[in-house]
């Protein structure tokens, strides 16, 4: 399994914040934000599968909960960017909120991060 990388989400934050990008520019950042937060989901479940099949159940309670938190953050930020709902409405509150969204996306990844040191075996 390759070892699984933190994003750096910061720095997207800050272009989004400009609020200068165009409707087109906008569709495409939030398509592929939507790309990588479906990527990342679907990474974290193999985490967490391979890290189920190798701890005794209950041993890695803040990892689990670490798990749960990033996977509704990944929810979230998969809903909050689709393009494919209701896009010609949602384009300006995307725009608007995309730096505190991004932001917060970081904070569920240092967490999980902070919780996802295992014990050696």
């Amino acid at each position: 399994m390759p070892p699984v990388r933190r994003r750096r989400w910061r720095r997207p934050a800050t272009r989004w914040a400009r609020g200068g990008a165009s409707p087109p520019v906008l569709y495409n950042r939030a398509q592929r934000m939507q790309a990588s937060c479906l990527a990342a989901e679907r990474a974290l479940v193999h985490l967490d599968s391979v890290v189920t099949a190798t701890y005794p159940a209950g041993t890695l309670a803040d990892l689990d909960r670490g798990v749960r938190a990033l996977r509704g953050a990944l929810a979230g930020c998969r809903r909050e960017y689709d393009t494919a709902t209701r896009w010609a409405e949602r384009a300006d509150s995307v725009r608007a909120w995309a730096p505190y969204r991004l932001r917060r996306l970081d904070e569920a990844m240092r967490s999980f991060a902070r919780a996802a040191v295992l014990p050696h075996r």
